[in-house]
């Protein structure tokens, strides 16, 4: 039972990075225009593996919440 929560717990990771590559996919297209053209594919491509690579690295197990955010500013 453990793989199939481990398999499932990938599948919405890869679906939460899709979801990111696809909402910055416009971002990305319009900056690649400042390229040449010859090098858009490439860069497209590195951009992406970059967004992964930081997802890989990120840690969201210890994100505050709204009111422990407003609280931790409040108190800076």
């Amino acid at each position: 039972m453990s793989d199939n929560i481990k398999r499932d717990d990938k599948t919405l990771e890869e679906e939460d990075v899709n979801r990111v590559l696809e909402t910055v996919k416009p971002k990305i297209k319009k900056s690649l225009n400042n390229t040449t053209p010859q090098d858009r594919d490439d860069l497209e491509q590195e951009l992406a593996l970059k967004i992964i690579e930081k997802k890989e690295t990120m840690d969201f197990s210890d994100v505050p919440g709204f009111w422990e955010f407003i609280n931790l500013k409040s108190n800076a």
